[in-house]
């Protein structure tokens, strides 16, 4: 393992830094690929901040010279490692959440501070936030969710993605109307930046094992069948930070 980071140190060029902020200690890592090693591929360019502490990763990336990069604010396992190593179908409950929402606004606010501070030209061109991250708005997730999967008629269908469109757009409606939104809208336009529209840049997936079940039955479930939460996209107006 250390003769495989020392390679990767060496030719792919990353870069560790531990920072303290308060009580919650950061790592910021940067990758990125020289002019000599880019073809045939196409550059990538990632700086990430892994908040240790709450188990939170905060990535801004951008392929090429592209002036405009996505931030995005997930688990910092991967959230699709903590549902296929669980060893058995994972439970997406509250319990399954980072951080409160003063505490994710925070790591959200320092994170943009500090890479602000690396690019001063950068512009965003948006900010995905995974649902379960924030507690606060997993919780409306959950609970809404719930409530929409008891009324709903039919059963599940094979197929990840063939959620019925009331289920989708009860999600998003959660989601649009969430103290979340409105406390991440606020701060991103503190930074300079105005949210254009809020949207599901991944939706929520349910289980496989659920098909042929109905959808009344699987909102009483632990974490309503979910096998895998979805990423909220608030997307910037302007590009500019």
């Amino acid at each position: 393992m250390k003769y495989l980071l020392a390679f990767l140190i060496a030719f792919v060029g990353v870069k560790f830094t531990s920072i303290c902020c308060g009580q919650a200690e950061f790592q910021r890592t940067s990758t990125s690929t020289s002019d000599a090693e880019q073809q045939p591929y196409q550059r990538r360019e990632t700086i990430t901040y892994a908040w240790k502490t709450n188990g939170i990763e905060v990535s801004f990336y951008r392929q090429g010279t592209n002036l405009y990069w996505t931030m995005a604010v997930g688990d910092s396992l991967g959230i699709i490692y903590e549902t296929l190593s669980a060893g058995k179908e994972k439970v997406w409950d509250a319990s399954d959440s980072k951080c409160s929402l003063s505490d994710g606004l925070q790591i959200i606010d320092r994170s943009l501070t500090d890479f602000h501070t690396e690019k001063p030209t950068a512009k965003l061109e948006s900010i995905d936030v995974e649902m379960e991250i924030i507690r606060d708005l997993w919780v409306n997730v959950l609970t809404d969710l719930h409530r929409q999967l008891s009324n709903e008629s039919g059963m599940k269908n094979s197929g990840r993605f063939d959620t019925p469109t009331e289920i989708d757009d009860a999600v998003q409606r959660t989601v649009e109307d969430s103290p979340t939104t409105a406390a991440i809208c606020t701060l991103i336009k503190k930074h300079g930046m105005t949210v254009k529209f809020v949207d599901q840049s991944e939706h929520v997936i349910f289980k496989d094992s659920l098909t042929g079940r109905k959808w009344s039955n699987i909102a009483a479930l632990p974490g309503c069948g979910i096998w895998m939460p979805g990423t909220v996209e608030y997307y910037i107006d302007g590009n500019q930070m």
